[in-house]
């Protein structure tokens, strides 16, 4: 871990003093904090982080059967954590490491869930760790946020920004706004709970959810769709419409390279097998036009003959529309490479 000077300052609070404070703030906060976990739904073998593990005071509320990896930036911490674990002889698949939260050592990807315990306000950056967080979770994962965030800002943004970045250094900022942090992230709130009798700390269970991310990246793009068949067409177009800028639909290559020329469009998704001008060959067509523009293609024949390497991605009909949707985002960061 690098020892930047956020983390020494940070690491001095919590390897000096907190550790013997902490334990009296949580005390009151025993069963709320269970009563906030029980929103996650656990299943056996699902792997579980816990950043800012602290001294292990979600660990006894987590079932047996999860593999647990909790990160801390105190070495003060993570040995109560471990003492800890001593006390329960049923908790054995857990690992517990010094590691900064806002530089994840960990793919994408890699967790089932990730509960955040009183974490949020006591990070240097809740943005940056929130967004490594989400980073590390699978798709459909569940995230748990249990802190004292605020919903709604009291005072200006500006005053907030201020009050935190001299709270930051400290143990904690309890001034931090819970929307302004999970703000640009693929993630949904499921379910919120008090997280104690004054309502001063909250639970809120969210779920990673890439589709939003997808959704977002798309949303000003201009689409051409080319296939032959109407039924199809209909369906695909009407589903690209909802989501993307603009459509615009032919029903073989002929006229998709009529379209093209007229609208120039972000992306081009064209079937192969097509009347009056197959699909490879309004690509080729396409290319002299425009040698970057990113392609995808959808054909039911998954052979060299119905396929290109130069396009972004070949699909494989009966085209499944997530997947599509996907592809249309990776296929967008081409585009924004081109336009740059």
């Amino acid at each position: 871990m690098t020892f930047e000077f956020k983390n020494i300052i940070k690491q001095l609070s919590f390897n000096t003093f907190i550790p013997y404070f902490y334990p009296a703030i949580m005390m009151p906060l025993k069963n709320w904090r269970k009563k906030a976990i029980g929103m996650l739904s656990f299943n056996s073998g699902e792997k579980v982080l816990i950043p800012g593990v602290g001294s292990g005071h979600d660990l006894p509320y987590l079932p047996k059967d999860v593999k647990i990896v909790g990160i801390d930036i105190s070495d003060v911490m993570i040995s109560i954590a471990e003492s800890k674990l001593r006390m329960f002889s049923n908790m054995e698949d857990i690992a517990l490491t010094i590691m900064d939260a806002e530089n994840l050592e960990f793919p994408d990807n890699t967790f089932d869930k990730a509960i955040l315990g009183l974490f949020l306000t006591c990070v240097f950056d809740p943005r940056k760790a929130f967004a490594e967080v989400v980073r590390v979770v699978k798709n459909d994962g569940e995230i748990l946020v249990y802190d004292h965030l605020i919903r709604k800002k009291m005072w200006s943004s500006h005053i907030l920004e201020y009050m935190d970045t001299i709270m930051k250094y400290n143990f904690c900022s309890i001034i931090r706004s819970f929307d302004d942090i999970i703000e640009g992230q693929p993630v949904r709130v499921i379910h919120n709970i008090p997280g104690d009798p004054l309502g001063f700390v909250k639970g809120f269970l969210l779920r990673k959810d890439l589709k939003m991310e997808s959704e977002e990246k798309i949303k000003d793009l201009r689409i051409l769709y080319v296939e032959d068949d109407s039924i199809v067409r209909e369906g695909i177009a009407r589903f690209i419409r909802r989501r993307c800028k603009e459509v615009h639909v032919a029903e073989n290559g002929k006229e998709g390279l009529e379209l093209f020329k007229n609208t120039r469009p972000d992306i081009v998704i064209t079937d192969v097998a097509m009347p009056v001008m197959d699909g490879l060959d309004m690509i080729k067509r396409i290319f002299e036009i425009n040698e970057d523009q990113p392609i995808i293609i959808t054909t039911a024949y998954n052979d060299s003959d119905h396929r290109s390497e130069k396009v972004c991605t070949n699909l494989i009909k009966p085209i499944v529309k997530e997947e599509l949707l996907a592809e249309i985002a990776r296929c967008s960061e081409k585009c924004r490479i081109s336009n740059n």
